[in-house]
């Protein structure tokens, strides 16, 4: 749903997902709603939706579908990106010069954010469930958390590998700032 500032009453677009099948979304359908906006429809296949909505620079968004990434642009145009799909997208992190992809079964791809060629891929080995930033030195380091043991901090630009361990198993959330390190426990209730 998008707004334009200062006209918070009604959004200006609408995007929904439609459940099809198939793996390529159809090029965006423009309808009318009340007020003048317009919705557009997403291909998604049968059990998944649109997640990790993440702002790629000043003109495109990008989020996941499945394996899937779409980029979707101020016009309102959608593009399905070709990138390899090693599995189920569980987090979207952009810096300044990259796009993270954390897929679950423990893949972590990174592309240059500007021209989204592929910069390297690194197989963790374990199942991943959520992954955040933990801001590190004027760059990030991934907190990356999987179904049992603690997080694992790793870099991005380095071998160093720190755990935050818990008694809490199957992280839902995990998130970093330079002094604190926070997750939703399995149940969301701690």
């Amino acid at each position: 749903v998008c707004w334009e500032l200062g006209q918070t009453q009604n959004p200006r677009k609408t995007f929904a997902p439609e459940i099809l099948s198939g793996t390529t979304p159809p090029p965006p359908a423009a309808s009318s709603l009340p007020g003048g906006s317009s919705s557009i429809s997403i291909a998604a296949p049968r059990g998944q939706s649109v997640r990790h909505l993440s702002v790629l620079d000043d003109s495109r968004l990008v989020f996941s579908v499945g394996p899937r990434l779409l980029s979707i642009d101020r016009q309102g145009n959608l593009t399905a990106l070709e990138l390899p799909a090693p599995g189920e997208i569980v987090a979207i992190i952009v810096d300044h010069r990259r796009l993270i992809l954390v897929h679950d079964n423990g893949v972590i791809a990174t592309y240059d954010r500007n021209t989204l060629a592929s910069l390297d891929q690194e197989a963790r080995g374990s199942r991943i469930v959520t992954a955040g930033v933990l801001p590190w030195l004027g760059s990030i380091r991934l907190l990356l958390a999987g179904e049992e043991g603690p997080i694992q901090c790793v870099g991005c630009d380095d071998q160093l590998v720190t755990q935050y361990a818990s008694v809490h198993r199957g992280i839902r959330q995990v998130a970093g700032t330079t002094d604190l390190v926070a997750a939703v426990s399995a149940d969301r209730q701690r």
